[in-house]
């Protein structure tokens, strides 16, 4: 019997939409420590493949966490393994910015659990969540009152409140400025290094070969390459999956892609 790899592992993924497959025999490991970028044009399937791997989404195929089915967790188990930040920000009432981020620690407590009643532990995961996050300074605001940016950054700190070994972040940084950007990419290595496994959605492809361990590609639901950023994101690539013409190059041995032209309209 082949040996299941620490960390995630997903094998034979298949997701359908009625009777349309829009994810098809997907496999990738991830490893504790490791930031895995997925990657692809719009409508390659990445969302989904992460909301599958949340368990919310009907899927056929393997996703184990450190062995175990993710999908055979307890609920509660789940939710302390595994952490989850989407792509919208549908928080419809004025909650304070603090509670917000206060319940990513709900899958330590009971079910009635609340946040006035939190440990000094609870606290200090919370605290830290707001700092690393650049979001302290909100904590007493309301989350309808804060700009796109804003929440971005709050529903972040809202997912490093679980304190999760698995995060699945979709899109984290589509609505930040460049700063912002950066740090919260700085951020999520840096959620790696201490060990914890990491699967990232995103479009900009400099970030994502500047600060991921490996890159999944996928294109129509398949996977078209994974592989280090260098193997990739070639001329080739760019042009076949995403229709472009790019500029690449490297600054402080570290490299960058400009999209510049499209191949086809």
């Amino acid at each position: 019997m082949t040996a299941i790899p620490a960390g995630l592992a997903v094998a034979g993924l298949t997701i359908r939409h009625g009777s349309r497959a829009v994810v098809r025999d997907l496999s990738f490991v991830v490893a504790p420590g490791e930031l895995l970028g997925l990657i692809g044009p719009n409508g390659a399937g990445k969302s989904t493949v992460v909301k599958a791997i949340a368990q919310l989404l009907r899927y056929q195929g393997d996703i184990q966490f450190n062995g175990q089915a993710i999908a055979t967790m307890p609920t509660r188990e789940r939710a302390r393994h595994l952490a989850y930040l989407s792509q919208d920000d549908a928080v419809q009432w004025p909650i304070r910015v603090w509670d917000l981020v206060a319940l990513g620690r709900h899958p330590y407590h009971g079910s009635w659990w609340r946040g006035a009643a939190m440990s000094d532990a609870d606290r200090a995961v919370i605290e830290s969540a707001l700092h690393l996050t650049a979001s302290w300074s909100l904590r007493e605001r309301r989350f309808t009152e804060l700009s796109g940016g804003e929440r971005a950054r709050v529903r972040l700190a809202r997912a490093l409140a679980v304190d999760a070994p698995l995060l699945l972040a979709d899109e984290p940084i589509a609505a930040l400025d460049p700063q912002h950007q950066l740090g919260v990419m700085r951020l999520l290595r840096e959620h790696c290094q201490r060990g914890n496994s990491l699967v990232l959605v995103l479009h900009d492809l400099t970030l994502a070969s500047r600060f991921c361990d490996r890159l999944l590609l996928l294109d129509r639901g398949r996977c078209f390459a994974q592989g280090t950023a260098q193997a990739v994101l070639t001329p080739e690539t760019l042009r076949e999956v995403y229709g472009i013409q790019a500029l690449m190059g490297e600054h402080q041995q570290q490299a960058y892609i400009l999209p510049w032209a499209c191949e086809r309209q």
